[in-house]
């Protein structure tokens, strides 16, 4: 079975899905069979599409979020997961208060950065979309070369 790392925003339709889609493609591209990314949101509305402005950004990288579908949080979620990547250290606290004993693997994607939260792009530009996202690629770059290295 497959350790889901489970990457969550806000309405799950702008940076958590990019950070699912662009996981997925660089763990194919590493390799990385263990694992597979998917996403939520902690106040997301089930089955809403991923902004126009997100499928621009992946479309652009290559990747697509044009069948992707938005889906709120679970417990069940939360305690399936393998590790859990909050947006913003707001998002990790509602995780970690809602559920205590997902702590140990909830961590601040910005970790894998610069230390900063992934700002939301919503009601923004294209630029700040593109933006956001090369922040996610980065971050998502080295979360793989970690669980790479943690996997030898």
């Amino acid at each position: 079975m497959k350790k889901s790392v489970l990457f969550v925003c806000t309405g799950n339709t702008c940076r958590s899905p990019l950070a699912e889609v662009w996981f997925n493609k660089c763990a194919a591209d590493e390799n990385l069979q263990d694992f597979i990314g998917c996403s939520a949101g902690v106040f997301a509305e089930n089955g809403a599409h991923a902004s126009v402005n997100s499928q621009q950004a992946a479309a652009e990288s290559g990747v697509s979020l044009a069948e992707f579908q938005s889906t709120l949080l679970t417990m069940d979620m939360a305690e399936e997961a393998f590790m859990i990547l909050g947006m913003t250290d707001a998002h990790c606290r509602r995780i970690v208060g809602a559920w205590p004993q997902t702590a140990d693997k909830v961590h601040a994607l910005s970790e894998f950065s610069d230390g900063g939260n992934i700002g939301d792009p919503f009601g923004g530009s294209f630029a700040d979309y593109r933006r956001c996202f090369e922040s996610i690629k980065t971050a998502v770059g080295n979360l793989i070369k970690t669980l790479k290295n943690s996997n030898n």
